[in-house]
């Protein structure tokens, strides 16, 4: 997490505590401060400094007792549980937590939901999975969807749990990103998603690939942008609302290339999706689209488990952020037969096998 500290300054007077009394009527007095010289001026107490404090300290980690921001490493002696203690390291800070025995980095600093450290053998910040979380500990998908005006298609699935990942995209910062194992609802287009501002998660900033489609695709103009700033807050988390990035390039580059232009770093579908998947690393059913062998994380979920696979329902192709190259009107989708899959459709489309998968994406 970048952060610039600020180099607070104790302000040093030559006579800290010599005022004088000056009469203003009747018993009414002024008291002001006569310190002579100015030694050093102090840091000012101002709301944006307090503010800057506020926003980057992790209040919101559930359980913290005392909390320290310094240049030095954290105490080996005097802690007490859940104590936080933050280091600055050429301009980083990373926080420090006390379980009782010793201090550790969290994986997710973050204080969302779910565990906060990835399990031995689930990947890394770069790309790792932390777990589910009950729906109960995050939000259902009947009441996501009430929050964004959602209602094309239909509803399913609502109290699927979440799946906790890590992602640091290509010249990023880590994310912490949920992800529903099903997805909320079948039968919805990709313009419905769009229209809640819930594909891109760029807020007013219009990323390349928007761009891209709004110039392209006939059934759009730039008159017809919608703001991307799709947010919820849960329990005084801020989550991003949108689509994942399912292939490595925003419009796909190129969707007549043997592998559709899914293989690459920036294709957080093959980096989270695939190694949670039973047929990790190589067993793949689609295996063009994939650069095997992937990371295989041990968790073996089915296509059943995710609604990957037609034959486990409608709903098994997981709308895409991306826009197809050869066909501007088409956005990209995963799944149909098999989580390795990759296909296109019509952005306007409400076919059964549509599906909406949201990413929640921790505002840090």
């Amino acid at each position: 997490m970048s952060y610039e500290p600020i180099d607070w300054k104790k302000r040093v007077v030559e006579h800290p505590d010599r005022y004088e009394l000056i009469h203003v009527e009747g018993d009414i007095y002024r008291i002001v401060p006569r310190v002579g010289d100015i030694l050093q001026e102090g840091t000012p107490l101002s709301a944006e400094n307090l503010q800057k404090l506020q926003d980057y300290a992790p209040f919101r980690m559930s359980g913290a007792q005392r909390i320290w921001v310094q240049e030095s490493e954290p105490p080996t002696a005097e802690a007490e549980l859940n104590d936080l203690w933050g280091t600055f390291v050429n301009n980083e800070l990373t926080w420090y937590r006390f379980n009782g025995d010793k201090w550790w980095v969290p994986d997710d600093p973050t204080g969302s939901p779910g565990p906060s450290q990835i399990p031995e053998g689930q990947g890394t910040v770069e790309a790792g999975f932390f777990g589910e979380v009950a729906s109960s500990e995050l939000i259902a998908g009947d009441d996501l969807a009430s929050e964004l005006g959602i209602t094309e298609g239909d509803a399913q699935h609502s109290d699927e749990p979440w799946l906790k990942f890590s992602w640091t995209p290509p010249n990023g910062e880590q994310k912490i990103l949920f992800v529903p194992k099903k997805t909320f609802r079948h039968s919805i287009s990709w313009d419905a998603i769009y229209e809640a501002g819930a594909v891109y998660g760029t807020g007013e900033d219009i990323s390349d690939g928007e761009q891209w489609m709004l110039d392209n695709d006939d059934n759009y103009t730039e008159d017809d942008r919608v703001a991307q700033d799709a947010e919820i807050e849960i329990d005084g988390i801020t989550y991003i609302v949108r689509l994942m990035r399912v292939i490595a390039d925003d419009p796909s580059d190129s969707y007549d290339d043997p592998d559709r232009g899914a293989i690459g770093p920036a294709n957080a579908w093959n980096g989270l999706m695939l190694p949670i998947h039973e047929n990790a690393p190589d067993q793949f059913t689609s295996p063009e689209y994939v650069d095997e062998p992937t990371a295989d994380w041990n968790i073996n979920y089915s296509d059943e488990d995710l609604l990957t696979h037609y034959d486990f329902g409608d709903g098994s192709q997981s709308w895409g952020q991306e826009t197809r190259d050869t066909s501007a009107s088409d956005r990209m989708n995963r799944g149909t037969t098999g989580v390795s899959d990759v296909r296109s459709s019509t952005s306007s489309s409400t076919f059964s096998g549509g599906g909406w998968r949201p990413v929640l994406e921790v505002v840090q």
